[in-house]
């Protein structure tokens, strides 16, 4: 019987873990990428794996937000103005989403799929010996307004429902975890479920591993 085939399009993390797991199943695979893969969302990031991360896009107060947002080339969710029917549809869509009840539906199916994700990074960091300065030391946030903090507390409140390690903090407790930071604060939370790595060496070995 001949040797499966297949072509992986994209050189991202989706792409490599795709052709990653499919070589494990024996498959002969061939990723096309436009670029080297070191163009791509996936190389350059801030590198958090983070369960934490359990709200979805499409959440109540969002769309003042966005709107704020999509006028700002340099925001995270900027969008080209234009007069287009399917990003009208979209738009309405999104704001038809962004309610109480599909949140409270979505954090468990993103914590499931966010924690799972962190286990499998690191089965591969350590399978394949990839040093990308993996560790795990949790992600502080520090709030300058009571409305900042009363998000993030309503954060933690569900996470620590869904069973991951996340804290409000005192003032007091935020200086002993990070001493060396002079605080201008209203409060501090803490996830401890979260991780962090250098994405752009990471991304390196793991496409030099699956070659």
């Amino acid at each position: 019987m001949s040797k499966q085939k297949a072509i992986v399009i994209g050189a991202g993390i989706v792409g490599l873990s795709t052709a990653y797991y499919l070589n494990k199943r024996g498959v002969e695979v061939e990723i096309i990428d436009a670029g080297d893969g070191t163009n791509n969302c996936s190389y350059g990031n801030a590198g958090y794996i983070s369960p934490s991360h359990i709200i979805p896009l499409a959440s109540p107060g969002i769309i003042s937000q966005g709107l704020r947002w999509m006028l700002n080339p340099e925001s995270p969710f900027y969008i080209k103005p234009r007069l287009d029917a399917d990003l009208i549809r979209w738009g309405l869509l999104f704001k038809k989403a962004s309610n109480t009840a599909r949140v409270n539906a979505a954090a468990p199916v993103l914590k499931d799929l966010m924690v799972k994700s962190q286990q499998l990074y690191e089965e591969i960091i350590q399978d394949e010996s990839i040093d990308a300065g993996y560790r795990k030391p949790g992600l502080l946030m520090i709030c300058k307004t009571k409305e900042a903090l009363h998000h993030e507390v309503e954060l933690v409140e569900m996470a620590q429902k869904l069973g991951l390690d996340a804290e409000v903090l005192t003032r007091e407790a935020t200086e002993k975890l990070e001493p060396s930071v002079e605080y201008d604060m209203v409060g501090s939370v803490y996830f401890g479920c979260d991780a962090w790595m250098t994405p752009h060496n990471f991304m390196k070995l793991f496409q030099e591993r699956i070659k």
